[in-house]
């Protein structure tokens, strides 16, 4: 198996599932990310992280909206 593999492995048996109850679409600029959207709002996350922050600029209205990864550790105080 490779590295990946195991790491993504690694990811998903500490993962929680989230059912999505909410379907807030269309919301995005691009439809393939509404369920990003979605899942954040079901589960309650306080950050989208994500390179695409243009294609998240609606999600600001159901918290603070899409972070890149620098703002994310940033905010947690990981980097300056």
């Amino acid at each position: 198996m490779r590295l990946i593999d195991r790491f993504i492995d690694d990811i998903v048996s500490l993962a929680d599932r989230h059912p999505i109850f909410y379907l807030l679409r269309p919301h995005l600029k691009d439809a393939d990310d509404d369920f990003i959207l979605e899942l954040a709002f079901s589960s309650g996350a306080d950050y989208i992280v994500t390179y695409n922050t243009g294609n998240f600029k609606q999600a600001k209205m159901f918290g603070d909206g899409p972070v890149t990864p620098k703002t994310f550790l940033q905010k947690i105080g990981e980097i300056k």
